[in-house]
């Protein structure tokens, strides 16, 4: 389907679009140099969408708790940094809610997309500084620097999160409300690639290897 959208060129951005299901609409979510917009999938009609500038949005769309998840400006722009929480509903069903429910910039990350684990939000920034927020109202809960500098996105695993840096650095931590390290392993090669579990098997793939861990 050619959705005709007008524009392309400021619609452009570097992260993957993501397919959410809201209010019994399914809806491509699909961040953008100037604008986040949702796109009915079906036909191309846009649902809503949101302006926020800030240009080279990199992060994918998160959804949970009926919000989503995206942040935007790369820092080099007037827009910094910001981790947006956005009501995914038609302008008719925000029964007069602003489409923006909360926003931060405080540490917000420009490459590692957020994770949603139960109620919590976690993200690490391209610095490594992690933080745990309230998913439906941003409050912060914790936030601890951790070693490294990140473009790998983190993942969640029984309870557990891994972070993995691009000097080499694995960093596992608890998802949990309470900050908690686990563990911390130093390999030989750094990571810009997001880490991936099936079964009992984590993969990570370095700028120079692939590792499987038991």
């Amino acid at each position: 389907i050619d959705y005709q959208s007008d524009d392309g060129d400021v619609k452009k951005a570097y992260c993957t679009c993501q397919i959410i299901e809201h209010d019994g609409q399914v809806q491509l979510i699909s961040p953008s140099a100037a604008e986040t917009i949702a796109y009915d999938p079906s036909n191309g009609d846009v649902l809503w969408r949101v302006h926020h500038g800030g240009m080279n949005t990199a992060t994918r769309p998160v959804y949970a708790d009926g919000l989503v998840f995206i942040t935007v400006g790369d820092g080099v722009g007037e827009v910094k940094p910001t981790l947006l929480a956005v009501r995914p509903d038609r302008a008719e069903k925000l029964n007069g809610q602003p489409r923006i429910a909360w926003s931060t910039s405080a540490t917000p990350p420009k490459r590692p997309s957020p994770l949603v684990v139960g109620s919590l939000l976690f993200t690490i920034n391209d610095d490594g500084v992690a933080m745990c927020l309230e998913a439906t109202t941003g409050d912060v809960v914790w936030r601890k620097r951790i070693a490294g500098n990140y473009r790998a996105s983190p993942i969640c695993a029984n309870g557990k999160i891994y972070f993995a840096s691009l000097e080499g650095e694995v960093t596992v931590i608890e998802a949990a409300r309470e900050f908690k390290q686990l563990a911390s392993n130093r390999l030989d090669n750094g990571f810009q690639s997001s880490p991936a579990v099936q079964g009992n098997s984590l993969y990570l793939r370095s700028i120079h290897d692939l590792y499987c861990f038991e």
